[in-house]
């Protein structure tokens, strides 16, 4: 990964190479922001640009790695030997002692898959897809993990002038372990690098934050989304780019997601459009069929079917309003959209997302979700006829 294949986060870019030209290089950072803002895209690109045997530096603006040296190729495929990567992974039950290690080949194949354009819940699916595996512990980064970790770095680099080790999602790094990263983190190996990449900062311990060199980078525009789609998926259509720009919402990894998952998403669009009709019309016996579609969803499906709803609903009701950003996201069915949205008013709004909170809240306590959905309709049933 280059700095040129991104395309977001420049200002970052510059600074970072700044920063290894002057060699003010720390010897631990933090790269935090929200979900699917590409932080272990530029990441990637930092590190390949630091690993690099031929880097472009002729000038500030289009310094880079160069993309075609041996050690160029090796981060591309992620199996450079002195680049380490660890990150949480879900234990199948009665499997505690399972490592970072132990998932690396599934790992190099969904980063290269999405990009590095990747969160994680993005990566929990995938494992569990490749896997099929159904009971889980907690996804935690593990103390074998650490120790491991450790054991390496105690070799010298094998190519380079530095040894680079990224954590990603430090927030899951299991308890007991964090005093081991922590001395490491205090007196670090020489020409070492971490580089903590996180989706919630304020899970990572004060006295781990205290020694690190913190960047904070922001959510991805859509434009940002789209041009990166553009550029990396290019056997996609105008349409399915498009349609995943809509459904990722500022977030790189769920709009590729939809690339992947296509017809997921589309049966949460074409779902929620037969509800909002049926709901509309109050035809109980299409209600009753949506009420057991739903109810034969997984829990995880469940809630994400509503969450998807809720924006749907949000969407329209800025589109009525003018409320910026009030038409840009409108790509997939926008003639239903639009027509729509002229029966969003305030109080509809408001019922839908406070039901939505109460659907979500009771599904998490295993309500029945047969009787969780009906209830929902018909408070918007009841919202409907206000309306009318």
């Amino acid at each position: 990964m280059q700095f040129k294949d991104l395309g977001f986060h420049k200002t970052f870019q510059k600074k970072l190479i700044e920063n290894v030209l002057n060699k003010k290089i720390a010897h631990a950072q933090l790269f935090w922001g929200p979900s699917g803002n590409g932080k272990l895209s530029l990441v990637l690109a930092y590190a390949q640009f630091l690993l690099c045997k031929k880097r472009e530096i002729s000038e500030i603006d289009t310094a880079d790695s160069c993309g075609v040296c041996s050690s160029c190729q090796k981060v591309h495929t992620l199996t450079h030997p002195d680049l380490h990567i660890i990150f949480p992974v879900q234990a199948s039950e009665g499997s505690s002692s399972v490592t970072s290690f132990d998932y690396m080949s599934d790992f190099r194949t969904f980063v290269t898959q999405y990009k590095g354009m990747v969160d994680v819940y993005s990566w929990l699916k995938y494992t569990s897809e490749v896997r099929k595996e159904e009971k889980k512990k907690l996804s935690i980064i593990n103390t074998e993990t650490i120790e491991r970790l450790l054991e390496q770095l105690q070799i010298t680099p094998a190519e380079s002038n530095y040894k680079i080790i990224i954590i990603w999602l430090p927030e899951y790094i299991q308890y007991q372990a964090i005093p081991k990263l922590l001395k490491t983190l205090e007196e670090p190996f020489l020409n070492t690098i971490f580089l903590l990449v996180s989706e919630d900062k304020d899970a990572i311990l004060p006295t781990i934050l205290s020694r690190l060199q913190q960047w904070y980078l922001p959510p991805l525009k859509i434009n940002e989304i789209y041009d990166f789609l553009k550029q990396h998926f290019p056997s996609n259509t105008e349409e399915e780019i498009s349609h995943a720009t809509y459904f990722g919402r500022n977030n790189g990894s769920k709009a590729l997601e939809y690339l992947h998952n296509q017809d997921k998403w589309n049966f949460i669009l074409d779902f929620f459009k037969s509800w909002m009709r049926a709901t509309f019309k109050y035809d109980a016996l299409k209600l009753q069929e949506l009420a057991f579609k739903f109810a034969e969803l997984s829990r995880d499906q469940q809630k994400q079917l509503l969450i998807e709803a809720s924006l749907y609903i949000s969407d329209c009701f800025r589109y009525k309003n003018k409320i910026p950003p009030y038409d840009i996201l409108l790509h997939p069915e926008k003639e239903f959209f639009s027509k729509f949205s002229e029966f969003v008013t305030l109080h509809f709004y408001e019922t839908f997302v406070k039901e939505s909170d109460k659907a979500l809240h009771d599904i998490e306590r295993n309500g029945h979700p047969r009787l969780i959905f009906w209830t929902f309709s018909l408070k918007l049933v009841k919202a409907f006829s206000q309306k009318k």
